[in-house]
This record gives structure tokens, C-alpha cells and sequence, in this order.
């Protein structure tokens, strides 16, 4: 069950079974990837990994300089997914723009240096939790 404030929502059935048959590979991939979720925190940015789902956030004024602290967050997380042979697919993320100004237009993101294009949504999921621009869930 997920409990936030006074809201707890029903069982959610969870199998312990993993797909690789070898009760280790949940550590060795912990093992083998803390650094690529460390990498925001060197950004001055913040994250969360559940096994290889991760998020990525960044805090600014405006969305331009939220969009260049992600955009060396990419970086280095290419860097790191070239060095270990780790191919990232972009067209899986999506970007999920937080203001408490409604009236503000929320653009795509665009990762510099590429015609890479992720989307702005308006509500995200992670983890069976959905949360919208507006932080309701």
C-alpha cells in the first residue's frame, strides 16, 4: 500500500519473482548503476531509482534554467551510458513542468546538441503514483 497525507490506497499485489533467476542481480545492478542516479546530485539537482525506473528534478526561477541544469544532468548521464554500454531510450522520458502559475505556457524539452525533442505532459506516473504540473496526485 502508498500512504501520503491522510489518502492510503488499496493492496497492490507485488511478485518478488525476477526476471534474471538470480536473487544477486537486484544488488549487482544497484552496484553497477549508483553512479548514473548520483549524477543530478553533482547538478545541484535531485532524484529517486527504484530499481531502473529514476527520475530526474530541477529547481529554477524559470523553466530556461531548469532546462539547462537537465540538459547537463543528459550529458553526463550519456557520458556514463557510453562508457558502460548502457543504451538510454530517450523516447521513453517525458517531462513534467511544476509551477503554481497555471497561465504559463510549458514547453518540450529539447536536449542540446541533439534533434532529441521529450514532451512536456501534463501528468506523469511513477511507481503506480500519478502527479500532475499541479503537484495533485
Amino acid at each position: 500500500m502508498l500512504s501520503f497525507d491522510r489518502l492510503t490506497t488499496d493492496m497492490i499485489s507485488i511478485s518478488n519473482g525476477i526476471g534474471q533467476g538470480n536473487p544477486s542481480s537486484m544488488i549487482l545492478y544497484l552496484i553497477y548503476s549508483h553512479v548514473l542516479v548520483a549524477i543530478p546530485a553533482l547538478t545541484n539537482g535531485d532524484r529517486g531509482a527504484y530499481v531502473d525506473d529514476n527520475f530526474v528534478t530541477a529547481q529554477g526561477e524559470d523553466f530556461m534554467e531548469h532546462i539547462l541544469k537537465i540538459n547537463t544532468m543528459l550529458n553526463t548521464q550519456e557520458r556514463w551510458s557510453t562508457a558502460h554500454n548502457s543504451h538510454v531510450e530517450l523516447s521513453k522520458f517525458k517531462c513534467l513542468c511544476l509551477t503554481c502559475h497555471t497561465n504559463i505556457a510549458h514547453p518540450d524539452f529539447k536536449q542540446a546538441g541533439s534533434d532529441v525533442i521529450i514532451k512536456c505532459v501534463s501528468n506523469a506516473r511513477l511507481l503506480r503514483v500519478e502527479v500532475n504540473q499541479e503537484l495533485h496526485w
